[in-house]
């Protein structure tokens, strides 16, 4: 296996952020996939050819995070470039607060893109908050065209969610109309997207896949959730969770999900091949919460694959937080390189502006971003500022400096963990390192009265 550095020797800095024009960006966003659903990460059970092959032709990451352990939270730090309890949304379901600046303006009013959003948006509340229809949908954050979900998950097959109501839209128009399974569908306008804007100006394109949240469905299973009926965990009739949740088929369907956005994988990939433009499109691919290894106690071993990682989603242990990620844009983006540099989602917004040939709001700016470009790390191999990273859910708190991980979960003791060592984090160093630990939570104390201090109510 080449390493990021012995292939930037190679390539050399000839390479620059920008070219003539600025390059077009997919950013490909699954859910709820776990650190080790990929077979580039190790997993022999599942076919992921396409991510594979991705993953040989670009740079994978070993440690990249989600700014959180669950969808809602991430997605807004992607989308501001900012640790999402400054802009609102430390919650599932928390609506983005007024006035933040989402990659998608800048792109497009500061430098030319045509932007889409296909998928799953879910920063503008729940489905059946009313707060998401004042002026909260993707295309009043700079997108030019959305196709896709406001909520956080619906039936692959009706887009209905779990109260019975469709969630399925076209810009701010309910779409009752379109056949398939929603990957599919969202897939083909994507690709409709790509066709239509190649060549002309650049493009970006958000395909934000509801694959792997439940309700666990394939492609060849009927309509599940039923109109008007609210659909409940783990009722033998309803079981909001999908109809494989119990039997003996819920781990073929699940890694069946896992396949399915590996097959969306290679239609973008292809597409951009046929179109010549591959060379100049950066596709970043990436997961916005760790997987679910068991729901609620329930289907152990039957759902997600964090590889060796300790924890799930919903949890600040590397399992809920740690992601599979890669990057591709052939003859820029080293191929078959591996990285251990530690990037976090928001990272996304910072990397785009700089491939754009746009400037990094000053960070004394009120829409100052906490995170940093990873341009020269995919294109030279030049390793990131060692910083320090953090995470808040609910009574969790985390961070990250080096090598070592700061974990304190409600009123248990705090913990500490060398990640070099132990990245399974089965052995608690916050006895030995006493001094150590007193100072990483007195770090994360203070970032946590930074971020705070810039909330304000988004309800």
């Amino acid at each position: 296996m080449k390493t990021l550095a012995t292939i930037a020797v190679t390539l050399g800095l000839a390479m620059t952020a920008t070219a003539v024009q600025p390059p077009n960006v997919v950013l490909m966003v699954a859910d709820d996939l776990g650190y080790g659903d990929l077979g580039c990460y190790g997993n022999p059970a599942v076919k992921t050819p396409n991510l594979d092959r991705m993953a040989a032709e670009g740079l994978r990451f070993t440690d990249f995070y989600a700014n959180g352990p669950m969808c809602s939270p991430t997605r807004a730090a992607l989308l501001t470039g900012r640790y999402q309890q400054r802009v609102g949304v430390t919650r599932v379901g928390d609506v983005l607060n007024p006035g933040e600046i989402v990659i998608a303006q800048r792109l497009r009013e500061q430098a030319g893109y045509a932007t889409g959003y296909f998928g799953k948006w879910h920063v503008s509340g729940h489905y059946h908050d009313e707060s998401m229809r004042r002026e909260r949908m993707p295309i009043d954050h700079g997108f030019d065209q959305f196709r896709g979900l406001m909520g956080g998950f619906i039936d692959f097959q009706n887009y209905l969610h779990d109260r019975g109501e469709l969630d399925w839209w076209h810009n701010r128009e309910l779409v009752p109309d379109d056949k398939g399974y929603a990957t599919h569908i969202l897939t083909d306008h994507a690709v409709d997207f790509i066709q239509s804007h190649s060549g002309q100006r650049p493009f970006f394109v958000v395909l934000a896949m509801p694959d792997i949240h439940f309700p666990w469905m394939t492609p060849d299973d009927p309509p599940y959730y039923q109109p008007g009926r609210r659909m409940v965990n783990f009722d033998s009739e309803h079981n909001r969770l999908g109809p494989h949740a119990g039997s003996d088929r819920l781990q073929a369907a699940v890694h069946r999900m896992i396949e399915e956005t590996d097959l969306a994988t290679g239609r973008i990939l292809d597409t951009l091949r046929h179109l010549n433009v591959a060379e100049n499109t950066l596709v970043f691919f990436v997961s916005d919460n760790g997987g679910i290894v068991s729901y609620q106690g329930r289907y152990e071993g039957q759902i997600s694959n964090n590889g060796p990682l300790r924890g799930e989603k919903a949890t600040l242990y590397e399992g809920g937080i740690r992601v599979p990620a890669i990057a591709w844009r052939p003859g820029t983006v080293p191929a078959g390189a591996v990285t251990h540099e530690r990037g976090m989602t928001f990272d996304l917004f910072p990397t785009l502006l700089e491939l754009a040939g746009l400037q990094i709001p000053a960070p004394d700016s009120p829409h100052a971003l906490d995170g940093i470009s990873l341009v020269s790390l995919l294109h030279q191999g030049i390793p990131l500022l060692d910083r320090p990273l953090f995470w808040g859910f609910g009574n969790q708190s985390a961070m990250r400096q080096g090598s070592w991980k700061f974990l304190q979960r409600g009123s248990a003791p705090p913990a500490l963990f060398n990640l070099e060592t132990d990245p399974g984090e089965s052995r608690n160093l916050a006895e030995k390192y006493p001094e150590r630990t007193t100072n990483m939570n007195a770090a994360w104390e203070h970032w946590k009265r930074d971020v705070s201090s810039a909330r304000s109510d988004n309800r």
